[in-house]
Formats: C-alpha cells, sequence, structure tokens
C-alpha cells in the first residue's frame, strides 16, 4: 500500500537511536531518556507488545511479561512526540494508547468524548501508567499522564473515549485533516491512527492503494513496502464456491517485503521481524529470481531474523514470498518491524486481493464455474464482462468476508499460446477498447501516470459483493502493439489473454487470464 508522501506499500525512512541512559523524575523533568511502564489488563494482551513510534525516530518496541511492560525511550522520541500502541501476540494491530484525556461532550457530536493526548512532551518525564485497559479500540491507563508530559496536540475522541480511527485502522471519514509531512508516526486524519498503520491517511473514506490524492506525492529517500498479488489461473477462477475461494487465496497469493528509492540499494542489510504473524514466519520462496530456491522457507539471517535480499539483477531489496494460508489465517492490520542496520521502520498489512477479476461472460454467452478450456471468439473485437476483484475487509469498520473492489486501473495483455511461440505480450492502450460500462473511462496517460498498458479506471466505489459488480468493455485486439510500442500484429489463432487490475499505488495486483481461440 502507498501513501502521500511517503507511501503506502507503507514507506517509511527514520533512524532507529538505541543505548542512552535512564533518566528522568516522575511525570515532567529534562533528562536524556525517559521510562514508560505499565501494566496491560486482560489475559488476551498479558504476551503483548507496547511500541514507541516517533514521528520522525523509527521504532522501539518491549514484549509485555503477565501484562507488565517497561519502555526506555531517548529524548529523540519524546521531542518527536512520540505515541504508544499495543501490538497483539499473534502480531495484529489492537490499540492507541490514550495518555490523557480532556473535556466531554460539548463541541460535537464527533468529539462527545473530548479531546485526547496520546504523543509525549519534549519535557516528559518516567511514567507509570498503571493498568491499561482496552475498550473500543483504545487503551485507558488508570494513571492518566499528567499534562506537561503529553504533546499540546489532540484528537477529538468518541463517546466512549476512544480516537474516531480506533478499532478501524483508520478507516473513517475525517473532516480538516491536515498535511503533517505524513512520516511514519504522524498522523495526517487527526483520527488517533498513526499514518503507518491507517488504511485511510487523509481520512477520506478510500483506502490508501485505491485514492488518487495520497499518490500525488511519492516521497524520496528508502521506501521500505509491503503490498501482495494475485494471479488465478482461469481454470481456478470462481464466482460461487467458498471452498475453492478459499483455496485460491492460499495456493496463489503472493507478498512482497523490500526496500526501493534513494538510499536503499546501500543499505547494509535488509531483514523483516514477523512480531508473531505466523504466516509471516513459516512462508515460503515465491521464485528463483530473489535469490533463493522457490518454494523453500523463508532464510534467517544471524540475528534470527527473515532475509529481504537484493532482487537478482537488482539494485534494491525485495522477495515475493508464499503465505499458503487461507484468508482467515492472513489479518489485515498484521504490523512488522523491518530492520536495517541502526534503521527500524513498522508497517501494517493493509487489505490484499481475495479474488482476481472473474469471467462472467464473453460477448452473449453467460459462463459458469464449470469452464470450456477455451472460448471460440470473432478474431478481431471481443466483448467482456467481469466481476470485479474482491479484498478483505477491515476490522471493525467493515463487515463480511470479502468486499467488492472499485477504484482499480485495468489494462489487457494478449500472449500467443501456441506451443513455442510465446513472446512479450502485447498492450491493449485505451484506443483499442469500446462499449466501456458506466463506471469504465480510458486513462489519458496510460503509458506516463502508471505502468504501460494500463488503460482504463473504474470510478466505482467499493462495496458489498454481488452479481451487478460487474465492468464490461470490448476490446479490438488488432489495435495492442507490443511493449515497446511496436505496430500491432495480426492475432494468432490461440491466445491468452490476462485482465490485470491494479490500485494506484501500482502495488497489490489480480489477474484473471483467459484462453481464447480466435475464429
Amino acid at each position: 500500500m502507498r501513501f502521500s508522501p511517503s507511501a503506502t506499500r507503507t514507506a517509511l525512512a527514520a533512524a532507529l537511536v538505541a543505548g542512552v541512559a535512564l533518566g528522568g523524575a516522575a511525570g515532567v523533568a529534562a533528562g536524556n531518556t525517559v521510562t514508560i511502564k505499565g501494566k496491560l489488563k486482560g489475559a488476551s494482551l498479558a504476551s503483548a507488545n507496547v511500541m514507541a513510534m516517533g514521528k520522525t525516530t523509527g521504532v522501539i518496541s518491549t514484549k509485555a511479561r503477565k501484562g507488565a511492560f517497561t519502555l526506555k525511550l531517548p529524548s529523540s522520541f519524546k521531542k518527536s512526540g512520540a505515541t504508544l500502541h499495543i501490538i497483539r501476540a499473534n502480531g495484529t494491530y489492537a490499540a492507541p494508547i490514550v495518555l490523557r484525556r480532556k473535556g466531554g461532550a460539548k463541541k460535537s457530536e464527533n468529539q462527545a468524548g473530548g479531546t485526547g493526548y496520546q504523543g509525549l512532551s519534549g519535557s516528559a518525564g518516567n511514567l507509570d501508567l498503571g493498568t491499561v485497559a482496552v475498550s473500543g479500540g483504545a487503551g485507558t491507563p488508570s494513571a492518566p499522564a499528567p499534562t506537561g508530559a503529553t504533546s499540546s496536540a489532540g484528537v477529538p475522541l468518541r463517546a466512549n473515549g476512544a480516537p474516531q480511527g480506533a478499532g478501524k485502522l483508520g478507516l473513517v471519514v475525517m473532516t480538516g485533516a491536515t498535511d503533517d509531512g505524513v512520516t511514519q508516526g504522524g498522523d495526517a486524519d487527526k483520527d488517533g491512527i498513526v499514518n503507518a498503520v491507517d488504511v485511510d491517511i487523509n481520512g477520506n473514506g478510500i483506502l490508501n492503494d485505491q485514492d488518487t490524492a495520497t499518490q500525488a506525492s511519492p516521497s524520496a529517500g528508502i521506501q521500505p513496502y509491503l503490498f501482495s498479488s494475485l494471479l488465478i489461473p482461469y481454470a481456478q477462477a470462481t464466482t460461487a464456491n467458498a471452498d475453492a475461494f478459499e483455496a485460491n487465496v492460499q495456493e496463489y497469493l503472493t507478498v512482497n517485503f523490500g526496500a526501493s528509492g534513494s538510499g536503499a540499494s546501500a543499505l547494509p542489510s535488509l531483514s523483516v521481524d514477523c512480531r508473531g504473524v505466523v504466516w509471516c514466519a513459516t512462508a515460503e520462496v515465491a521464485t528463483d529470481a530473489y535469490g533463493y530456491p522457490f518454494d523453500t522457507p523463508w532464510p534467517k539471517d544471524a540475528a534470527g531474523l527473515y532475509t529481504v535480499g537484493h532482487r537478482l539483477n537488482g539494485p534494491n531489496y525485495d522477495i515475493g514470498l508464499l503465505p499458503n494460508q487461507p484468508p482467515s489465517a492472513i489479518a489485515v492490520g498484521s504490523t512488522f518491524a523491518f530492520v536495517a542496520g541502526s534503521q527500524t521502520w513498522a508497517l501494517a498489512m493493509g487489505p490484499y486481493f481475495q479474488a482476481s477479476p472473474v469471467l462472467t461472460q464473453m460477448g452473449t454467452t453467460a459462463l459458469g464455474n464449470n469452464r470450456p478450456a477455451s472460448i471460440s471468439v470473432a478474431r478481431s473485437s471481443v466483448a467482456i464482462t467481469l466481476l470485479r476483484p474482491l479484498r478483505a475487509p477491515v476490522p471493525g469498520a467493515e463487515t463480511g468476508t470479502a468486499i467488492s473492489m472499485g477504484t482499480l486501473n485495468y489494462k489487457v495483455l494478449v500472449q500467443d499460446s501456441r506451443p513455442g511461440l510465446s513472446g512479450p505480450p502485447a498492450y491493449c492502450p485505451s484506443a483499442a477498447f469500446s462499449g466501456l460500462s458506466s463506471t469504465l473511462a480510458p486513462l489519458s496517460s496510460p503509458l506516463s501516470s502508471i505502468p504501460p498498458g494500463y488503460a482504463l479506471a473504474d470510478s466505482a466505489p467499493d462495496a458489498a459483493p454481488g452479481p451487478d459488480r460487474t465492468i464490461s468493455f470490448t476490446v479490438d485486439l488488432t489495435k495492442c502493439s507490443g511493449a515497446n510500442g511496436s505496430p500491432a500484429a495480426a492475432p494468432a489463432a490461440s491466445v491468452k489473454i490476462d485482465v490485470i487490475a491494479q490500485d494506484e499505488a501500482n502495488n497489490e495486483a489480480s489477474t484473471q487470464g483467459i484462453p481464447l481461440t480466435l475464429q
């Protein structure tokens, strides 16, 4: 996933400062370090992690023991307005901790619980928060921090005392959102969920990866990322069979960890701490292209972290992995730590594809789940109707097992499928399409704004799945050209066309391949 100007694929660049001696008095004091302790309430949080995240300082975390935790933070963290977060033992994000609250149901319905203060002030000293209970998606200490220990920037609280985005991974519409530079530990839309975790950073109700507004200004520097792709073969694509749906994710979902951007190639190494996420620790390498054998366990480094190597013949760190798990075992909001020498970043997994675009009609012929090996169509124009792809829902903000995705870009590739004759695919530009369904429109600059070949944009919003959640178009295969813009050639008698859907961040992608026999 990518946010702006840092990105989701969650691009975060911040040095981790460590090894500073303890100092400072209780509550409010000057000093080089600050110690924060408390006890998480409830058996489910007895072994959770508590993480401190500054706006520009990276992250420091500690594992609770029988709920008790102690964090020792360098002065740079409190100067950077560090906030505290609870990560469950299984690696999923649980809650931000609201250090102090003020006021009540006075200002507006959206601020019925008053104002919450989450960040440390530069003068914060040692804090004992007492018992921290989680309710409504937010942590509340029995011993709130004193006024001088928290930053002056607050967020509106719901009537239950939780920030607006708490318990929803930030998928909430906010008014008056401001640009805080979109740093790792900042909160651009003031919903109480830091940018590293927030799935909707600008608070407009659209997921980061699908939102053009959050993709307008890519960040400079090192950009760690986490994204997924799903390529389901034509014969396995399904519209109805729940068992097949689960099996397809388990068989074909790929998750990529990596880092790109200025400075990424100079990193001494890059590793991932799975933070209790089971599928991460048991994942297998998706392809030999990463320098490790396909279908073998993800290698570890000397520190026991999982290694992200350089892609072969490339400058950036990257690795594709097969979780080999059904959707029920791959949680949105799972958090990971990227470690590169003295630098550490936090990343959270956003909603991922659970189903590719599914072909439901070719021309006037409707197709069920029992599909012919190849579909016979006219040689030039091919009329196609597809169900939109599905993604995982955002916990706490969306219901159901899957969400039908709008606001995606689409492209069509044409590949000669005759044995021994396949070569580079042909790309179909926007001029090759006609008969677009109501929410589809040609992209004005398909070769510059997004990767070559993305020709159509779908303006429909996300919604619950249903048989009416379709897009349709006609593509003239004779107008599709080579990858280098070479003139179109008459398509072969036997071809495969790939319909590929991708988000605005150019990360998450899902593909449906369709075998055709041209008459």
